[in-house]
């Protein structure tokens, strides 16, 4: 199936598509960013489902940002070589810094021997999303690398992709398709019973993942019908 088609059998089910003129009162735009919107929620709310092992080039120094490949870092599993061949396990290696790792907030410049770096201790902070450090820091010019647990963030779409093939498969676009219907009628005052359709598509949205919706989600639900 295509975008396309996905996002047309959502204009189906609101009457919206006529033989040769979909989207005519809901715009195909508006539908692909509530899509966009939809897979945000889903990734915040679902993280499991947008979850990978990724092997990972660290920095020089303690401090690793990964936010340009990983939204956020749930684990460092293992230490690698250049070839993904694991070099020390890491699960189980939080232990405390002292007080001099810290403090401590410049790169290590100490020689290294290529294959000498051993990590010693990772420490995930969950209020810095997709950053943790190491410990002893990386060495300048030597090239570690680590197998993280990582949450990657969803691709967007737009209008230029509609062509393209959408894993209809996927319990979060089947997810995503009733948060798409909710967010449509959100916007239409005239539709028949549209408050009552969105409550009930939007509650679709949540239970299909599997989640408990939450109560300010709900209360805004209320105060927009």
């Amino acid at each position: 199936m295509t975008i396309f088609d996905w996002f047309r059998s959502i204009a189906a089910a609101l009457n919206d598509d006529e033989p040769g003129r979909p989207f005519q009162r809901y715009a195909l735009k508006d539908m692909i960013f509530a899509y966009n919107q939809a897979m945000c929620l889903v990734a915040q709310y679902r993280a499991d489902l947008f979850t990978e092992l990724t092997s990972i080039k660290l920095q020089a120094g303690k401090y690793q940002d990964v936010r340009g490949c990983c939204s956020k870092v749930l684990d460092v599993l293992d230490q690698l070589d250049e070839h993904g061949n694991v070099i020390k396990e890491l699960k189980g290696s939080r232990a405390k810094a002292t007080t001099v790792e810290r403090n401590w907030k410049k790169a290590s410049c100490l020689p290294a021997g290529p294959n000498d770096y051993r990590i010693q201790s990772v420490t995930i902070d969950k209020n810095l999303d997709g950053r943790f450090t190491v410990y002893p820091p990386v060495p300048c010019g030597v090239e570690a690398y680590v197998m993280v647990k990582c949450v990657h963030s969803p691709c967007p779409i737009s209008e230029a992709d509609q062509n393209a093939t959408l894993d209809s498969e996927c319990k979060h676009n089947a997810a995503a398709w009733h948060y798409v219907m909710a967010m449509m009628l959100t916007g239409d005052r005239f539709a028949n019973g549209g408050a009552t359709d969105k409550a009930y598509h939007y509650r679709m949205f949540f239970d299909l993942l599997g989640i408990q919706q939450r109560q300010d989600d709900r209360i805004e639900s209320k105060e927009e019908a």
